[in-house]
């Protein structure tokens, strides 16, 4: 009568070793996702930073900087548009999803959150926003900033979006 007891008392240990083992297991491979996807952040985030820097205080034509972050190692989407609307210049789009719905999509989440005013239009500031994060039309997910750069003689709007990986365990 003790050994049926005592092999089903094993049986339960060991099941309840193996719960917790894996309830642990769990946790770490919930924080390792997270992680990455913060580190996603903060990388696109201090990229678009320093193109920002570059385009506002480079004497290099603007096309070579936004071709450089293009053609990085994460691909990087920009459209650069006067204060009219009208586009000076767009890089071309690598992602499943065409760049005007990419465009659409992140005008549209920018228009839900309050984003950046220029208030004193006599000495405009170059200035960015938040990240904003949006879906493309084949379940693939963006980033996107959305920044105001001043120029020698003028100034104008830049949209990056940045294409995140939809497994954390993927390699670009």
């Amino acid at each position: 009568m003790l050994k049926p007891l005592s092999k089903k008392l094993n049986a339960f240990f060991i099941t309840t070793i193996m719960l917790i083992i894996t309830s642990i297991m769990i946790i770490l491979c919930k924080n390792y996702i997270h992680m990455e996807q913060s580190n996603e952040i903060i990388f696109f985030q201090k990229m678009a930073t320093q193109m920002i820097y570059q385009l506002e205080d480079s004497s290099q034509d603007f096309r070579s900087i936004a071709d450089f972050y293009h053609e990085y190692r994460h691909s990087i989407f920009c459209y650069i548009q006067d204060t009219s609307g009208k586009m000076i210049y767009q890089t071309d789009s690598d992602f499943p999803t065409d760049a005007d719905t990419l465009l659409e999509r992140f005008r549209i989440q920018t228009d839900k959150e309050d984003t950046f005013i220029i208030t004193n239009d006599s000495k405009p500031t170059t200035d960015q926003s938040g990240i904003f994060e949006f879906h493309g039309t084949r379940n693939d997910e963006y980033l996107g900033i959305l920044a105001t750069i001043v120029w020698r003689t003028a100034f104008s709007d830049l949209d990056n979006f940045y294409g995140q990986c939809n497994s954390p365990f993927h390699k670009q």
